[in-house]
């Protein structure tokens, strides 16, 4: 959890540009603001008031918000949207476009905010890890597979926690969670993955699936079963479209059976074979 004082220090330099004393509301641009602003707002084309005040609007405090929570890896542009209960992604993505390019160059980022990100994403790592080598949880995806196969031959990669810890905090061990699986590559650049998560990351030779994803599925398979269905019974002829479909129900199928899920066998007749590597 991030600290009160890290947060009081950003909400006391917020304070600080907002004065007051005077009764006045708004705020200045100053000229060391300059650099930012127009990162952050490239499509600025007007002139900008320098040590002028500038009156304050709800829209400001969305924007600012919108861009602090993307800059600083506290959620993405789905957690504005449901912040801000918008209708549509593209008014979220509104809000905090830019704000990839401040994390990029590292603009004014609160040192103590990002020190405590990463032990947070180690800690969260390790323990992931440990969940991986060294308990009995199910695991599937074909890298989990690989690993409890190897662990059943005697092939322990890592005997303790403190061995995970140090290979985390050494780089040589790294877990991206892609939220429907994780990956064992950090230097994966395949795209496959985030384009069709459903089919790829069952095939993907670095994902593990844990029992989280797994249980993942069984919604999601109810969910390719009615397009799938609804699809059947409107007459839409689009071949391809069924049948990534029906091959995205019996890739949740393959991962719940690995994961002793009961279910019962979608009627279409399709197989998803696993074959080389991705």
């Amino acid at each position: 959890m991030v600290s009160g004082v890290s947060l009081n220090r950003g909400l006391q330099r917020l304070v600080a540009s907002v004065p007051n004393k005077d009764g006045t509301q708004g705020a200045f641009l100053r000229k060391e603001h300059l650099d930012e602003f127009r990162l952050l707002n490239r499509q600025w084309s007007g002139p900008l008031p320098l040590d002028q005040l500038w009156p304050l609007t709800t829209h400001q405090f969305r924007r600012t918000f919108a861009v602090f929570l993307l800059r600083n890896g506290f959620g993405s542009f789905l957690q504005v949207k449901q912040q801000f209960a918008h209708l549509n992604l593209s008014m979220s993505m509104w809000y905090g476009r830019n704000a990839e390019i401040a994390t990029t160059f590292d603009m004014e980022q609160d040192v103590d905010i990002q020190v405590e990100l990463s032990e947070m994403n180690a800690l969260l790592m390790i323990d992931i890890a440990e969940k991986i080598y060294l308990s009995d949880e199910p695991i599937s995806g074909r890298a989990g597979l690989n690993i409890r196969e190897q662990i059943s031959l005697g092939n322990r990669l890592f005997d303790s926690r403190d061995e995970i810890e140090a290979a985390v905090r050494s780089g040589d061990l790294t877990i991206i969670d892609n939220g429907h699986s994780l990956c064992l590559n950090p230097s994966c650049e395949i795209l496959s993955c985030v384009i069709d998560p459903v089919i790829n990351s069952v095939l993907c030779s670095h994902n593990v699936i844990m029992e989280k994803h797994a249980k993942q599925r069984v919604a999601l398979r109810e969910r390719l079963i009615k397009r799938h269905k609804n699809a059947v019974e409107m007459n839409i002829n689009q071949p391809n479209l069924m049948a990534k479909t029906l091959v995205g129900i019996r890739a949740c199928e393959k991962v719940m059976a690995d994961h002793g899920i009961d279910y019962e066998p979608y009627g279409a007749l399709i197989n998803i074979t696993i074959q080389g590597g991705v």
